[in-house]
């Protein structure tokens, strides 16, 4: 009975060390590390709702024409860029035009000097005829002088009160002075019409001026037309062409604005499966990478193969261009 219990005792002393040994090891060696397990990444298009990535664009643009044709002397706003209403967008070059302008002003400046010279004309016959109706008025006043003398000289004379050298005198000095006077009255007449001409000869030449001046500045406005500015305010979104390119009128979008930038589309390219499990009115969330928070979207459109999610940015910041990551609710 005794050799049991001894028995017993050792058994229970082995078990004993060797659970403290087991535990000793654990603590030394560590906690055993956890298992890693693969994340899954999440699906594009699950069940009823689809994930895809588009551009954002602006819904309402604006198109800058060509206004006169030409070549493009220079650019002076581009894409991506802000501007104003008024604000020169470029520069249009038509050589036609401007050799228009140069001949336009040489008939200007030509005009200018026709009608300055002409003023000093009239100027000068002013003068002259003011002169000449001067002499006439003196030798007016002289023949009636002379006249007087004469017929109070010719009465003496019939009454036997004057001499007839006397008479013949005042007659011969009264004919002199009348000749004279119809002489200078002639020729201050002839000075009048002349002022006359001239005044008329002015008058169309100032026509002729101001039609020239009309011209030039007609020309001139062309010219000034060919400056492309822009209509509104808003963010360019496209410019066709390069410096020094030709271009016409005919091309209506040499500039294209975009205005409203709350107003965007988010325009989505999805595969043929899921296209066709897009409807018009459809719900959709749009996430864009500037900003934290979500912003709900509907399918406005789908033209071809293309889906237009509209939205209204809530930040400044969303411009056209960027990229969105777009959630659609599928039938």
């Amino acid at each position: 009975m005794r050799g049991k219990w001894l028995l017993l005792s050792a058994t229970l002393i082995l078990i004993a060390v060797a659970v403290g040994a087991l535990s000793l090891l654990r603590r030394q060696s560590g906690p055993a590390p956890p298992q890693k397990t693969a994340a899954a990444a999440p699906p594009a298009f699950t069940g009823a709702e689809a994930s895809l990535r588009g551009r954002i664009q602006a819904r309402k643009i604006v198109n800058v024409p060509v206004p006169v044709d030409g070549a493009v002397e220079s650019f002076l706003a581009d894409v991506g860029q802000s501007v104003y209403e008024g604000q020169l967008l470029a520069q249009i070059a038509n050589t036609a035009l401007e050799s228009e302008r140069d001949a336009a002003l040489t008939e200007l400046q030509r005009a200018q000097a026709r009608v300055s010279s002409l003023e000093s004309r009239l100027i000068a016959a002013r003068l002259d005829a003011s002169r000449a109706r001067a002499d006439a008025s003196r030798a007016r006043n002289d023949a009636d002088k002379s006249e007087k003398t004469y017929l109070r000289q010719q009465l003496l004379f019939r009454e036997g009160a004057a001499a007839r050298v006397s008479f013949e005198k005042s007659q011969q000095q009264f004919e002199n002075d009348k000749t004279e006077f119809e002489h200078l009255d002639e020729m201050a007449r002839l000075s009048e019409q002349n002022v006359d001409a001239q005044i008329r000869e002015l008058d169309e030449a100032k026509r002729s001026q101001s039609e020239k001046s009309r011209q030039y500045e007609e020309v001139g406005d062309a010219i000034a037309s060919a400056q492309v500015v822009s209509p509104v305010d808003g963010l360019i979104v496209g410019r066709r062409g390069q410096a020094g390119q030709d271009v016409t009128i005919e091309m209506e979008d040499l500039f294209q604005i975009a205005v409203d930038l709350s107003e965007l589309d988010a325009v989505l390219e999805p595969e043929p499966q899921v296209l066709e499990r897009i409807r018009p009115g459809q719900e959709a969330v749009v996430q864009v990478a500037e900003l934290l928070s979500s912003i709900p979207g509907k399918v406005r459109e789908i033209k071809e193969s293309r889906v237009f999610v509209e939205f209204t940015s809530p930040d400044p910041a969303v411009k056209p261009g960027m990229t969105a990551q777009v959630r659609i609710k599928l039938t």
